[in-house]
């Protein structure tokens, strides 16, 4: 398969050939595991590209077959999450976007998931009944983020090689900023949201810019982060295409800019396997902005949890101590040796062996003790410990799967507590006084 790319003026800007062998395409069989051969995606040239992407993108032979994943969908394994959805894509000839809740780094998350036919090669254009597609692009993202495009109508325009389809399906419009660049530097490929990312003119683009004098139109702007050396900053961007020769094996590196009109990117370079990069943007101040709120709340309760008199602790879902204060580990009287990130329920209970046993069968109320601090619904208990002190004991679930313990010593609880206040006049106290 070959393709040329051209500017408007018919300026020959790259020449593109794809050769495979597809003989065992047939029996191909590609899990999420990654494992196998690849034989329908061999192309470096797109599978360093779609690689370099940041979300999800899978593709399915006709029969549904998941043939290729990229790094990301194998990463969060959410590649070709619904055979159902596909069936339909492939059926009804049209794209399908569903909300899916899908496990994600450990977590249940929403994702608007897209299943996109891609045009076939054979049957009568004008005939819908002998229309087949030449399988189907999936993508992926989060749910609310408002990046998941709605597919462009793709089933209808003129066939294109595969390649150029799935290209077409994928780049077209999405949130992504993605620009090609060959081992000269000129620019082969842009899509939407990189020109609009930058604030770049198509056409001004289209005339066979190279790195270099983007990058000066960007600094003539003030597009680009700030500093006191451009011509060094410059020379350290042109650097990343050196020895891009044989770089299949070479991984995606960036980094994230901070711009003066206070937008912050993530760049992403791919060095491709024949040289020159695929570079990706994605707009990151939202999600930034979310993290350092966050990050501030965090503190807030930190810091209001290690004040409170109750002793307080938060055991993951992977049953490891996340956060206790002091007064945890003064009822306990644990130190530094036993109270670690690392420790494990188990080991805490241990720990405690000397103030929580007293008497009978050790491990039973070990295993006790430990069902009722990981138990996911709301329990509550009374200890009576061997120093004669009496705690009120109280587990709640948390809602990434972990359990916050809180310990409450009832004397001191009850030493705390105002005492009634006096009868007022006029009550039993001053009737009792006045018959005395």
């Amino acid at each position: 398969i070959g393709a040329r790319a051209q500017a408007k003026d018919g300026k020959v800007l790259a020449d593109m050939v794809w050769m495979r062998d597809i003989s065992s395409a047939a029996k191909l069989l590609i899990d999420l595991s990654g494992e196998g051969d690849l034989p329908e995606a061999r192309d470096l040239h797109l599978r360093g590209l779609l690689d370099a992407l940041p979300f999800p993108i899978w593709l399915r032979d006709n029969d549904l077959r998941v043939v290729f994943t990229n790094q990301a969908a194998l990463s969060q394994r959410v590649a070709g999450p619904d055979d159902e959805q596909a069936e339909t894509a492939r059926d009804e000839h049209r794209p399908v976007t569903r909300i899916q809740e899908l496990q994600n780094a450990g977590e249940t998350r929403s994702f608007d998931v897209t299943e996109c036919p891609l045009a076939g090669d054979d049957g009568d254009e004008d005939d819908d009944t002998e229309k087949e597609t030449g399988g189907l692009i999936g993508y992926a993202f989060p749910h609310g983020s408002g990046e998941n495009p709605a597919p462009p109508a793709a089933a209808e325009p003129a066939k294109l090689p595969p390649h150029a389809a799935m290209s077409e399906a994928v780049l077209k419009g999405l949130g992504t900023g993605i620009a090609i660049f060959d081992h000269t530097a000129k620019l082969v490929f842009a899509n939407e949201a990189y020109r609009d990312m930058w604030r770049l003119d198509a056409d001004w683009l289209a005339e066979g810019r190279d790195f270099p004098e983007i990058l000066e139109h960007l600094r003539a702007e003030r597009r680009l982060p700030e500093g006191p050396d451009f011509r060094a900053y410059k020379m350290e961007q042109l650097a990343m295409f050196d020895d891009t020769e044989g770089a299949a094996q070479s991984d995606p590196f960036g980094d994230l800019m901070h711009l003066p009109d206070g937008r912050t990117l993530r760049a992403v370079a791919y060095p491709m396997p024949t040289g020159g990069l695929a570079l990706g943007y994605d707009d990151v101040t939202d999600q930034l902005d979310l993290e350092s709120s966050n990050n501030a709340q965090d503190a807030i309760y930190r810091a209001s949890l290690e004040h409170l008199a109750e002793a307080i602790a938060v055991f993951g879902s992977d049953g490891r101590l996340k956060f206790w204060n002091p007064a945890f580990a003064r009822l306990w009287d644990l130190g530094e040796d036993v109270l670690g990130p690392q420790t494990h329920v188990g080991d805490f209970v241990e720990a405690t062996r000397p103030l929580a046993a007293t008497g009978g069968d050790w491990d039973a109320k070990k295993a006790h003790i430990i069902s009722a601090m990981t138990r996911r619904e709301v329990t509550r208990d009374t200890i009576e410990r061997a120093d004669g002190r009496t705690l009120e004991f109280v587990n709640a679930p948390l809602p990434d799967g972990g359990v916050l313990i809180a310990y409450t010593d009832t004397a001191a609880a009850s030493a705390l507590s105002p005492s009634p206040d006096p009868a007022p006049p006029g009550e039993d106290g001053d009737d009792i006084a006045g018959n005395t």
